[in-house]
């Protein structure tokens, strides 16, 4: 194919690495775009574009090695930065990725439209985009495993003529195996694999000085607190909102919750995350509550469940400073909200879970604990005096969670049956003792039809409605009209 050119600010920032980069290996740069997806999926792309970027991002963390990096640049385009792979290599895996995706999502792939590209500095020094078709690579690949086979096989017959190839100049890897070809590794027969070849330079990689220079890729724009619509199966109702902070990153991709501060391992907060949860959960209160006091002026009235983190409760400096500002809620809006209890870890004593409830009482109607999927005991949440529990599904409908061609042998993986089992133990332990199921992750019809099965008072998802900048006025809904709502906006 014919070299596309590059556009003067991908020509600028590519140059900053490579410039810098005196002994990288031209081909190691790779743009991974989602266009092909976006063609094949339509008018859906929209409604489903941060559930697939968030797909992406999952695939390309399970499949780079820990010294490549990768920057979303663009709306819809990543740039890989590979560590130790070759142009052949790298373009294979970004096209495996990408062929992933269209699984997943599609049910199937179409090799001709996946198209990977890299980034290579020419010796007359300018800087071009060099495009890979997948269809391409997989007969290069399958011509390649096809002339391997038959030089094996003249080989052998060499070596039986020659006594067996006992003795003699052959140097095979120990144990008789044949090394790893492209078309074998890793896929099933005559797909593309890959495996892991040393680059071509063979200097080192500056980690440190590619990270410098695209720091600012990872930035997330201003927060905002959005709000998505609880449907309550027991009153055939929308009538509570959940509140969430949410970050926009330079890309489009949306970051939500508690993932918008940078944290360390659980249990190994700094400083600087325990004031930026403590800053995040008060910020939401404050935009949460004057969006609520414009629109109850207005004559709206609907529930409110607002996020409040275990550290900003656990520190008794920090909770004088939450409940501080939750005391300055107007009373009228006090019979409307509840709070939703995040990051409770588990063994929590009776006493101390207590104190939360006890403490947020006034502020509102009551607390809900965010929990784990599985068997539990909750005696401790039912003594302290928590109204509900909450749980998110990881992937009964949700392709983030589910197998792909890049997992290994005995991956373990939330599938749907798994799941399906944990949350009737959740929902019988909650039954059992009196306490109100919440289940976020409802994105399907099968989804809802599961948890239907299984019993829950409140459900969120792409199914009930997405994410909003506005709560809405209180409104009636049948699981019927919800089903029939969800088929016509599929059928759209």
């Amino acid at each position: 194919m014919t070299p596309e050119s590059v556009s003067d600010d991908l020509q600028n920032r590519l140059s900053t690495i490579l410039e810098r980069q005196a002994r990288i290996c031209a081909g190691t740069v790779q743009l991974l775009g989602l266009e092909s997806l976006r063609d094949r999926l339509g008018a859906r792309w929209p409604a489903v574009r941060d559930r697939v970027h968030q797909l992406t991002e999952r695939l390309l963390k399970q499949s780079l090695d820990p010294a490549d990096i990768v920057f979303p640049y663009g709306t819809d385009t990543y740039l890989v930065v590979f560590a130790r792979l070759d142009e052949r290599a790298a373009s294979l895996l970004c096209a495996r990725i990408l062929r992933d995706l269209q699984r997943l999502l599609l049910g199937d792939a179409d090799a001709a439209t996946i198209v990977v590209r890299t980034a290579v500095r020419q010796v007359s020094g300018d800087l071009v985009v060099r495009p890979h078709r997948l269809s391409d690579m997989m007969a290069d690949a399958a011509d390649a495993d096809a002339a391997s086979e038959s030089g094996a096989e003249s080989g052998a017959e060499s070596g039986a003529d020659s006594g067996g190839g006992s003795g003699g100049d052959h140097q095979g890897p120990p144990g008789g195996r044949a090394p790893a070809t492209l078309a074998g590794a890793g896929g099933a027969a005559g797909e593309p694999g890959w495996v892991p070849l040393m680059a071509q330079g063979g200097g080192s990689f500056r980690q440190e000085d590619v990270t410098a220079a695209w720091a600012a890729r990872g930035q997330l724009g201003p927060l905002e607190i959005v709000y998505r619509p609880v449907w309550d199966a027991v009153h055939q109702s929308v009538s509570l909102y959940v509140a969430r902070g949410r970050r926009v990153r330079r890309g489009g991709q949306a970051v939500y919750g508690y993932d918008t501060i940078p944290q360390t391992a659980a249990g190994s907060l700094s400083a600087e995350n325990l004031a930026a949860i403590l800053e995040l959960d008060e910020e939401t209160v404050r935009q949460a509550i004057a969006v609520y006091l414009d629109l109850y002026d207005s004559r709206f009235r609907f529930y409110l469940s607002l996020p409040v983190h275990y550290e900003t409760l656990a520190a008794m400096r920090r909770r004088r400073s939450y409940l501080a500002l939750a005391s300055r809620i107007p009373a009228h809006l006090v019979p409307f909200l509840s709070y939703h209890l995040v990051g409770l870890p588990a063994g929590t004593p009776t006493g101390r879970l207590a104190d939360f409830v006890t403490a947020l009482r006034p502020v509102g109607r009551g607390v809900t604990v965010e929990v784990r999927l599985g068997r539990q005991d909750m005696g401790i949440l039912e003594a302290a005096g928590v109204k509900g529990v909450g749980v998110v599904l990881p992937g009964v409908d949700d392709p983030l969670a589910l197998p792909t061609a890049l997992d290994g042998p005995g991956t373990e993986r939330p599938l749907a049956d798994r799941v399906a089992t944990d949350l009737g133990l959740v929902a019988a332990e909650a039954q059992r003792r009196r306490l109100k199921l919440y289940v976020e992750g409802v994105h399907t019809v099968e989804a809802e039809a599961l948890i239907d099965r299984v019993g829950a008072d409140f459900l969120a998802g792409d199914l009930i409605g997405g994410w909003t900048m506005t709560p809405r006025h209180i409104a009636r809904l049948t699981r019927v009209e919800l089903l029939a709502n969800s088929r016509q906006t599929s059928g759209a």
